[in-house]
């Protein structure tokens, strides 16, 4: 039987990457703008660095952050805007403003390629197994972080 997050009814079996697609998409289709997927964005890399910097380090989550910008940019050319090599993820100012001036529908194409390539790449590195617990974690800490849904309709 699959668990069901609180705040978000989507299964836990899915991709962790995956989940938080999901929930841009479902943001999208319930009237989210751009400014509002840029925080939800920039709420997801905040749990990714909380969880893999203690892991791989800072400056291992910065490095797979920019590779995955530059991966990411390659289908969604407009992310070159934040492309840098002076890029850190706790700097998130420049993502969200990039997201922002785009409308919501590529905001959230890029924004869920990039946490895609990301967990590509961390895949890559250390493995499908570890990867989908550090993302759980992630999961953990950003639907912490968000407010309960209105279910009322």
């Amino acid at each position: 039987m699959a668990h069901r997050c609180r705040l978000w009814s989507i299964p836990v079996e899915s991709s962790d990457s995956q989940r938080f697609t999901v929930v841009l998409v479902h943001r999208l289709e319930h009237g989210a703008t751009s400014a509002d997927l840029a925080h939800t964005t920039t709420q997801i890399w905040r749990g990714i660095d909380a969880a893999l910097s203690p892991i791989i380090g800072r400056r291992g989550v910065d490095a797979l952050f920019r590779r995955s910008v530059h991966v990411a940019m390659q289908r969604h050319g407009w992310l070159a805007q934040i492309h840098s090599d002076a890029l850190e993820l706790p700097d998130l100012a420049n993502l969200a403003t990039t997201l922002e001036q785009q409308p919501a529908d590529k905001a959230a194409s890029g924004s869920g390629a990039l946490i895609d390539t990301f967990h590509s790449l961390l895949i890559g590195l250390i493995g499908a197994s570890l990867t989908e617990r550090l993302f759980r974690s992630v999961w953990a800490i950003v639907s912490a972080n968000q407010p309960p849904q209105d279910t009322s309709a």
